[in-house]
């Protein structure tokens, strides 16, 4: 079978088979591929990773049920390297797909690579190189933002780089909890049984990130831009956003997250954030003229609502609008409301 190169094998869906030749290979980063009508990007992403100066690795491109070409690049890309493993499956979303491969890792590190994205030709030696030097848990490196017309540059140093530090500025959105620029060590997501939430659309990523986190103690950063951030792509999700939708996501993965928060012993030395987060999943039921929902807003994380002090940049009325409709008198947050859009248009 190995003679046959790996992905051919794995056509053949022979799951228990496939694996034990995986672990015959040894290879030292497994990297994930999450494949859905991608056909225009697909290549440039896939010859990224065959030109890394570091060649220890498997790649597992799980096809979920594209309609376009990009199953049958994925095959392509299949007989030409042993390396590539392809799975083809039916659609289910972006967080089953990437568990589906998730599952199959026998390597001690894993990295995450949108197919519609690409990477410097020494992303994985770099960060590869830092992890073991360091015996660091999770590695991160800068990226940058690629769109028709520009590029932007994102910096992703932090000065706090202890688990509640990292914790911290991902609640504050001073670190980016995305997962395609960096590498875990996979015996913490394993050992911890660490998984994709499955029900969530958007801020899965946040979620994964920070509960692996949780369970790791050493870090560190790559001061180079290795990753590249495709923008343009119509069909991405950040070209698809969703106010609500993402806010939604993001409350219920913050509910996940306050649970994994409490269960290691860190939630009180991060509640300042974690307030802030909540009043951010909630205006938007008293803020939002289209989703305008008082009933929602209470419902939302009440125990919040004692806290409106920590909002120091909220406009007077726009804040007590909040705290009127904490309190059930609606009409007065109402009338708030349209005193504040008054003095707006004033000024």
């Amino acid at each position: 079978y190995a003679s046959r190169g790996l992905g051919d094998v794995y056509k053949r869906q022979d799951e228990e088979v496939i694996i034990r030749i995986i672990l015959m290979f040894n290879e030292e980063i497994s990297i994930i591929v999450p494949v859905y009508n991608v056909e225009k990007y697909l290549c440039r992403c896939l010859d990224s990773i065959l030109s890394q100066s570091m060649q220890d690795y498997v790649v597992f491109l799980i096809d979920d049920g594209s309609k376009d070409q990009s199953g049958e690049i994925c095959d392509d890309y299949v007989e030409k390297d042993k390396r590539f493993v392809v799975v083809h499956q039916n659609n289910q979303g972006v967080s089953k797909t990437r568990q589906k491969a998730l599952d199959m890792v026998s390597t001690d590190y894993v990295a995450f690579i949108d197919p519609d994205d690409y990477i410097e030709k020494d992303y994985l030696e770099k960060l590869y190189n830092a992890a073991d030097k360091t015996n660091a848990d999770l590695v991160w490196c800068d990226y940058v933002e690629n769109r028709l017309n520009s590029d932007t540059d994102h910096p992703c140093d932090l000065s706090d780089m202890t688990r509640e530090g990292l914790l911290r500025g991902i609640l504050d959105s001073k670190f980016s909890a995305v997962l395609w620029n960096k590498l875990f060590r996979a015996s913490i997501i394993k050992g911890n049984h660490i998984c994709f939430e499955a029900s969530l659309k958007t801020a899965e990523d946040i979620l994964f990130v920070s509960k692996f986190i949780c369970y790791s103690s050493r870090f560190s950063y790559v001061n180079n831009v290795l990753y590249h951030y495709n923008m343009s792509n119509e069909n991405s999700a950040i070209n698809k956003f969703s106010t609500l939708k993402f806010k939604t996501d993001y409350a219920s993965m913050l509910t996940c997250l306050i649970l994994e928060l409490k269960r290691v012993g860190i939630y009180e030395a991060l509640y300042p954030s974690l307030i802030n987060c909540m009043f951010y999943c909630k205006d938007i039921f008293v803020f939002d003229s289209r989703y305008r929902d008082f009933k929602k807003y209470r419902a939302l994380f009440p125990e919040v609502d004692k806290h409106l002090e920590l909002l120091p940049g909220l406009p007077f009325f726009r804040k007590q609008a909040l705290r009127f409709v904490a309190w059930r008198f609606d009409i007065i947050g109402y009338v708030c409301l349209i005193i504040n859009k008054i003095i707006v248009k004033v000024k």
